[in-house]
């Protein structure tokens, strides 16, 4: 399954395997029979998934290296080789080898335990959504991952490095994805974890979920990155269980910083940075890597972005949503930064999350690649 999710190329039986679920998903009268009650999923849902099953299936006999060839392209991009070149640069020594193989072969299998990979995976491809309104007439897949999009920057490099720690990064997170996976397995044995999959506008999930079901915590990763925040809140709230004083929404942000044009202001700021500010560096890290490199990453724990997000964040407190009439749209009345019709943001500035942190802190997860600017908020009902 790790090589499934992760590797451009597959040996023989692990291609049949992912033809032989192709095949049975297509055929399966509905998800939650297929699994037994595990997983649900509406059908006409389901019915949008099985056309992207029977083109993988097809591709499947497709000849020739063509999703090779096309990451290839891809990876040598002016700019995909400047980025990877940066992110080699900014990783530990130690793992540097193994993870220019991942640049070049696309396969998460560690070398010494590669087998003939005569075929090439079908999964990794689709239809570009950026596209979408661009072609008329059937739409082809092809090989749909950026340059950017690694195994390394799915996990948590602190939680893997801890788990197994050696040169290889394909061997530590080979190792590490398919212990998660095993832990799954047994979890999803004792019937105590559901799952009810939905294919549509996240804003207009409600009619689709159990009646008069509420929920202790709602994670709605870092769609506030593209809809209001105003909204998702709104929608999210009726759906906490008020009885659990613990119950939250958790919302993240990830390109915030553009807004506000900080991305040209650090560039400058980092561009000159004092060697007296480069030999702080080494002497909180113990790190040369981190203290001399050309990359910003390395410094953004030391530069403090509080009072710029609170700009945003109050900002995006006082935006409506366009799509709803005004008469429906609350009159937005600030008492602070952190309260908005009922809910309380949890103060992140004094490390009061639970769930994650306001900020992750970056040295110490130098392959995950980072970018140092995503902030959680965790918002629970106001007390008062």
């Amino acid at each position: 399954m790790t090589q499934i999710w992760y590797s451009l190329r597959l040996s023989e039986e692990d291609f049949k395997l992912v033809m032989y679920t192709l095949q049975e998903l297509i055929q399966a009268s509905s998800l939650e029979e297929l699994t037994k009650g595990t997983m649900t999923m509406e059908q006409d849902h389901l019915h949008t998934l099985v056309q992207v099953w029977r083109t993988w299936l097809q591709l499947g006999s497709r000849e020739g290296d063509w999703i090779t060839e096309e990451r290839r392209k891809i990876i040598r991009h002016p700019d995909s080789e400047e980025g990877i070149k940066l992110y080699l640069n900014q990783i530990p020594e130690e793992h540097k080898k193994s993870a220019s193989d991942w640049f070049e072969n696309g396969i998460l299998l560690p070398k010494a335990s590669r087998k003939e990979l005569t075929r090439e995976n079908v999964t990794l491809t689709g239809f570009p959504s950026a596209s979408l309104y661009q072609i008329v007439g059937p739409c082809p897949f092809r090989y749909l991952l950026d340059a950017s999009v690694i195994p390394f920057i799915s996990w948590d490099y602190i939680d893997v490095k801890q788990h197994f720690h050696c040169t290889s990064l394909l061997k530590m997170y080979n190792q590490y994805v398919g212990n998660l996976l095993e832990t799954c397995v047994a979890t999803l044995s004792t019937a105590q974890v559901k799952f009810h999959f939905l294919l549509c506008d996240c804003m207009e999930m409600s009619p689709f979920l159990p009646p008069d079901r509420t929920y202790d915590r709602i994670t709605t990763s870092n769609i506030a990155d593209y809809l209001p925040l105003t909204s998702i809140l709104d929608m999210c709230k009726p759906l906490m269980n008020t009885a659990n004083t613990s119950a939250v929404i958790i919302t993240e942000f990830q390109n915030w910083y553009q807004r506000l044009s900080l991305h040209e202001k650090l560039l400058r700021h980092f561009s000159q940075l004092p060697r007296s500010f480069r030999q702080k560096v080494l002497e909180d890290t113990q790190n040369r890597a981190i203290a001399f490199s050309n990359g910003r990453v390395a410094f953004m724990d030391y530069y403090d972005l509080s009072e710029e997000f609170i700009q945003f964040l109050r900002a995006a407190l006082l935006v409506s949503d366009h799509k709803i009439k005004d008469k429906m749209n609350r009159r937005r009345i600030w008492r602070s930064v952190a309260d908005y019709n009922g809910l309380a943001a949890r103060n992140f500035l004094c490390s009061q999350n639970r769930f994650l942190p306001f900020k992750w802190k970056l040295n110490c997860r130098r392959v995950t690649m980072m970018s140092g600017f995503i902030r959680v908020v965790e918002w629970i009902v106001n007390p008062q």
